[in-house]
């Protein structure tokens, strides 16, 4: 019995199927990107369907940052102003274009946050 118990629980880990508890969530929707990561969404080919959807993600979360940004100067009362000053028409890939031309210029920030590299992407590229 210990042995029909050991086998299945050995096929189980060493199945291409086998998951960390929460690898599938992470994933999709990761908890700490880093720079890097984000750059290598943003720089996926269009080719692919997948590297489509890294891009969008990519634009998407480049925009969500900008956008969170501008709300939290916006909301917060204060003289504070974000460092930045993205132009109304500037479409998302536009700022995921920024993004990769500071990240790549950048490479020692690449294993910090990506929302912080964002940050400085954004007020390098469009400064007040």
């Amino acid at each position: 019995m210990r042995l029909i118990v050991f086998f299945l629980l050995a096929t189980m880990a060493f199945s291409p199927n086998a998951m960390e508890p929460n690898e599938k969530e992470d994933s999709y929707f990761p908890q700490r990107l880093l720079a890097s990561e984000l750059l290598v969404a943003c720089t996926s080919s269009s080719l692919t369907g997948l590297g489509r959807t890294k891009q969008r993600f990519c634009q998407g979360f480049i925009s969500g940052v900008e956008e969170g940004v501008r709300l939290y100067v916006h909301q917060s009362g204060t003289i504070a102003s974000s460092g930045f000053c993205v132009p109304s028409r500037t479409t998302s890939k536009q700022l995921a274009n920024a993004y990769i031309r500071y990240a790549s210029r950048n490479q020692p920030d690449l294993n910090r946050p990506a929302s912080l590299v964002v940050v400085e992407a954004l007020k390098n590229e469009f400064p007040c």
